[in-house]
């Protein structure tokens, strides 16, 4: 599951959409707003972002969380902008997920923005609590076979990444699990490490962040393992009973945009 997460680093590219002279820009602070909530391995990234920017143009980039219905609101903010290049997108792959899973989609990725570059890419895993009794893919399904409906998973939002591979994985293993969504990645692995769910689809940077004790991880929702944890299987290991179903394909490019004038 490799999450590409895009940023609006290369500015230039806003200059001619928005009639902004790059001798002058920027000539006032810029948002960079961010659709989950702070404290996550995206909020993280966008910060450190945010710091060099201003850095290297002696101007101010100011970080705004706006999360929520899976990143919905904090994109609208931006989309709802001016198109002057002072109000940037800094997002998870939920910006172009929500446009699938919404029978109405809440925004024209064509129209609306302009995606500037991929700064991140960063892999996803199945990860549990500590009270679980599974060290593996196998042994979770096993388990969630033998729990029907006794366990939930925790999601970064309806119609995020984390949210589709947990429904790919119940479609593919046929397990029944219960969603738990939240605002953001940070919020659910609060919610995985007090026991309150049993299993997400984790950001590894983002559970690595948390140093728990109480997350495992038991496999790379990747088509290759992660230098991140080179000892954990991928899901698609010949002994995964879905190593055909390609769940890694739930979290996609993270673009981050720019709005279009």
């Amino acid at each position: 599951m490799r999450v590409r997460t895009l940023v609006l680093s290369l500015l230039a590219a806003i200059f001619g959409a928005a009639s902004v002279s790059a001798d002058y820009y920027p000539d006032r602070p810029v948002r960079i707003i961010v659709p989950v909530a702070a404290g996550g391995g995206v909020d993280v990234m966008a910060r450190m972002l945010a710091q060099k920017l201003s850095e290297r143009w002696n101007q101010q980039f100011v970080v705004e969380n706006r999360p929520g219905a899976a990143g919905i609101i904090g994109s609208k903010a931006v989309i709802g902008s001016a198109p002057d290049g002072y109000t940037l997108l800094y997002t998870p792959s939920s910006l172009s997920l929500t446009v699938v899973v919404n029978k109405t989609p809440p925004y024209d990725l064509a129209k609306d923005v302009t995606p500037i570059i991929n700064v991140a890419i960063s892999p996803y895993a199945l990860v549990v609590h500590s009270s679980v009794p599974a060290h593996s893919l196998k042994e979770f399904i096993a388990y969630a076979k033998a729990n029907p409906e006794k366990v939930s998973y925790s999601s970064a939002g309806i119609g995020s990444a984390s949210h589709l591979a947990g429904e790919m994985l119940k479609t593919r293993a046929g397990i029944d699990m219960i969603h738990v969504p939240n605002k953001g990645m940070n919020p659910a692995l609060v919610d995985l490490i007090g026991g309150q769910v049993q299993a997400i689809f984790a950001s590894v940077p983002g559970m690595l962040a948390e140093k728990s004790d109480r997350l495992r991880p038991i496999a790379m929702a990747e088509k290759n393992r992660s230098a991140l944890l080179p000892d954990l299987p991928t899901m698609r290991s010949p002994a995964c009973p879905t190593s055909k179903s390609r769940i890694g394909r739930a979290c996609s490019d993270r673009p981050a945009w720019t709005r279009r004038p």
